[in-house]
């Protein structure tokens, strides 16, 4: 417990002297606003209702935010006094994106600072001003110029619904509608002519989707398309979970719209009610609103935006893509707000609402951005992200199945430039509904940083995690006090906490790998060189794990965590610290271990027996554990016969209260201190700011819904020395990469089998043999028997052929 308690002290000691440091300039302590307004201070003052030829004053106001812009900038060089540009309430449309460049920065002392007054919005689209005519049933139309470039329709404020099949219905999981038969001949051969259309795509394995873009029909009937590039570990098209949009033929639903650029006609299907005649319509076509553009020489800084809302920005599913190393996500670098080469830039008590993509992304050089209570809701992509430079990282790889065949060429340990995001602080924001179009997207997406904040957020209904971390570089990053709920909604076999370390050290061929590490033990430190805390905050998972550390996650302490539904699940890794946690209605995932992974699992409260797969070893320690059963405090032999240790975890049934304002709390505080454990410090997870609570359910409402309960056991059986069961449930598709429940897993094999003569291994799936599924011990027993034979296995994430004339 003292090593953690070290551990933590000297993070928290390197956090508050940040805390100060940011208080420190000017703007950042409390009470801001007011000293924004001093008379020491240069305002300017921006009004829909101004004019760019007039001086920016308060009664003589400039209309855009481009002249205002250029008055801070003068005043700054002029006088060297702080600038506060005053946004009046209003929508402000772009004609294109606001840069800000080092010529636009303040100074530590005297920030500059873009203020919304009221409601004052940056817009990326466009007022229409349309005359409609019914042209058939419920369907209206009006004439536009032709080729405009735009992806979302907006009316009275609220988005409207692209023409799509099957139609939008908000109850369905996946794409809140889809149908195995979107493509089929009979449907898209009504189709006049359907370039131009969207298709959208699940993964095979349900890890995020894909989109293309339909460039004509074939000869057979058949559409063509391209895309298909938005996934790291790229597979075809999910057989039944797809959807097509962008159709005129499938308007037909009342909210659904169509924008015909070849003909220059704007199709609209008002719902019932709709006044026509009276209502506001945007369009939105421009991806980005707002950019800061500087380098790590030359950097923006001490800008600050407060109190402005960005929306109507376009959507970017099909931007190019760069893969994010060998994890298994790409990711566009662009969003509504970016940020590059930026030092000291805070958004304070912003709004990002409805926009196609990314809602911030900050990318390459950046230090002490602050991102504070902001509500970032419905984006298409992540909600924030933050995204190094490839040129940073040492001999990095792309894609799942690169390896350094002779090992890596750099050897020493941390980053090799500065173009990545560090000392950054994520807190007290808002984040929901995002990843509406792109489901392989996070709250909060982390690759190639260091030493991240992500601290009392509020993140839910998201379809994959609420926070991701895509490899190990270079960690030391604080996650605390989070309330992380309704994630993995759309997908599975990932958490509402996800990391990858498929880092320097890191091979898909496991038993490579295992010789890496048998060399050089501390090899995962290189990249994985500061520790990441997980502490005391709530997480949820739909569909994998509360908390998943995933494919060589390494270098972690995980403690004080409430985990309501999915668990904890380490994967192969090192240095994982698990302490004084509570995982209700579920246990500990231990998958795939190495002989010596030096992990530690301590003082947690557990709901069942640890859930292992495939360890090599069983880590560092495992002990004064309490497992939720019938006694008041017996010897948790259950564990004990698991892990080979727990000589001191015990097993008793308790007791607890939980509720918004109160956290969870054990009533038999007996037993915990029997074994050392703390009661959770949960009660405050989340955002803390009335105005954004009064917008968030309550995390704690979980805790009434009950947890799911794990895949039933299936009887294995033996055959000739290899252990074998059906593969079944989440866990053994994780830890064989399988995409789907099939086959047949192998558990073991005797060193003396036939069957590892033949080539099988411990966790392979056998999908077929001599081309027949063998799903079943009957099956299996009617088709292992030929001599000579051949099988498909599924291994290493892929299929494999083994054959034998024995």
């Amino acid at each position: 417990m003292e090593e953690e308690h070290s551990m933590e002290e000297k993070h928290s000691k390197k956090t508050e002297d940040r805390r100060m440091a940011w208080k420190g300039y000017e703007g950042l302590a409390e009470g801001y606003q007011g000293r924004w307004q001093t008379e020491d201070r240069t305002q300017i003052y921006v009004s829909n209702h101004g004019d760019d030829g007039w001086d920016g004053s308060e009664g003589r106001p400039v209309r855009s935010i481009e002249k205002a812009a250029m008055l801070a900038r003068a005043a700054v060089r002029e006088d060297g006094r702080g600038v506060t540009v005053n946004l009046a309430e209003g929508t402000y449309y772009l004609e294109q994106p606001l840069v800000f460049t080092p010529e636009d920065s303040g100074t530590a002392r005297q920030p500059v600072v873009y203020r919304g007054c009221g409601n004052a919005v940056i817009s990326g689209g466009r007022r229409i001003y349309p005359r409609w005519e019914q042209v058939s049933g419920g369907i209206y139309r009006t004439a536009m110029e032709k080729g405009q470039s735009f992806d979302q329709f907006f009316v009275n404020g609220k988005k409207k619904i692209l023409a799509r099949y099957p139609n939008y219905d908000e109850s369905v999981r996946y794409f809140q509608g889809y149908s195995a038969d979107c493509l089929s001949r009979e449907r898209t051969g009504r189709y006049a002519d359907p370039r131009g259309g969207y298709i959208h795509a699940m993964h095979q394995a349900l890890w995020g989707d894909m989109h293309y873009r339909v460039t004509g029909r074939a000869e057979d009937g058949q559409l063509e398309y391209e895309g298909g590039w938005q996934n790291n570990r790229p597979s075809e098209m999910h057989r039944e979970i797809r959807f097509i949009e962008n159709i005129f033929e499938e308007l037909d639903s009342p909210e659904e719209w169509y924008y015909d650029g070849r003909e220059g006609y704007l199709y609209y299907y008002p719902p019932q009610g709709e006044d026509m005649a009276r209502s506001v319509y945007e369009v939105a076509g421009l991806k980005n609103l707002l950019t800061l553009q500087g380098t790590a020489g030359e950097p923006v800084r001490y800008l600050v935006f407060s109190g402005i809302g960005f929306r109507h920005a376009g959507r970017t599913f099909l931007e190019e893509m760069e893969p994010v190393f060998r994890s298994d996500w790409c990711i566009y670098r662009g969003g509504a707000v970016f940020l590059e080469g930026t030092e000291h830039i805070s958004f304070l008590d912003c709004e990002i609402l409805e926009v196609g993509g990314n809602g911030i992304t900050i990318s390459r050089y950046n230090r002490d951005v602050l991102i504070r209570g902001c509500e970032i809701a419905d984006a298409g992509a992540n909600a924030i992200l933050m995204a190094g430079d490839a040129g940073a990282v040492r001999s990095p790889l792309f894609g799942y199945e690169s390896v350094h065949e002779e090992g890596p060429r750099d050897t020493a340990p941390g980053p090799a430039a500065a173009d990545y995001p560090a000392d950054c602080r994520v807190e007290g924001n808002l984040l929901c509904r995002n990843g509406r179009v792109e489901k392989q997207s996070a709250g909060v997406s982390l690759t190639a940083c260091e030493e991240i904040e992500i601290v009392h957020n509020t993140i839910w209904d998201v379809p994959r995690a609420g926070i991701n971390i895509c490899d190990g570089t270079w960690g030391g990053h604080v996650i605390e006090k989070n309330a992380v709920f309704h994630t993995v909604r759309e997908t599975q076999d990932h958490g509402a906490f996800n990391s990858w370390g498929r880092d320097r050290y890191w091979d898909y061929r496991y038993d490579r790998m295992e010789e890496t590490l048998r060399r050089n033990p501390d090899m995962p430190l290189l990249d994985a060189v500061k520790t990441v805390i997980i502490r005391d905050n709530v997480f949820e998972c739909a569909n994998g794990w509360d908390i998943d550390l995933d494919d060589g996650s390494s270098n972690y302490l995980i403690r004080g965590n409430l985990c309501l539904r999915g668990g904890i699940k380490n994967r192969e890794g090192v240095y994982r610290r698990v302490v004084n946690n509570m995982m209700l209605h579920n246990t500990f995932h231990p998958h795939v271990w190495f002989e010596d992974s030096r992990d530690v699992f301590e003082r947690n409260i557990i709901f069942r027996p640890y859930a292992d797969i495939g360890l090599k070893g069983w880590g560092e320690s495992f002990d004064h554990n309490l497992l939720y059963g019938e006694g008041d405090g017996r010897t948790a032999g259950e564990l004990r016969e698991k892990s080979g240790m727990d000589s001191h975890s015990l097993c008793a049934g308790f007791r607890f209260r939980c509720g918004e304002g109160e956290g969870i709390r054990i009533l038999e505080e007996d037993i915990l201190d029997r074994l050392g454990i703390e009661q959770l410090k949960v009660q405050d997870c989340g955002v803390t700011d009335l105005r954004l609570k009064a917008k968030a359910p309550s995390v704690f409402d979980m805790l009434r819904e009950g947890g799911t309960e794990g895949p039933v056991a299936e009887t294995a059986w033996d055959d000739a020395g290899m252990l074998l069961k059906p593969l079944r449930g989440l866990e053994e598709m994780s830890a064989t990469g399988m995409y789907e429940e099939k086959g047949l897993l192998v558990i073991r094999i005797s060193g003396e089998s036939k069957w590892r003569r033949r080539g099988f291994r411990e966790r392979d799936v056998i999908l077929e043999v001599d081309g027949q599924e063998a799903g079943s011990p009957e099956r299996w027993a009617e088709l292992s028997c030929a001599e000579p034979g051949r099988a498909v296995v599924w291994r290493e994430q892929g299929p494999r052929i083994l054959s034998w004339s024995d």
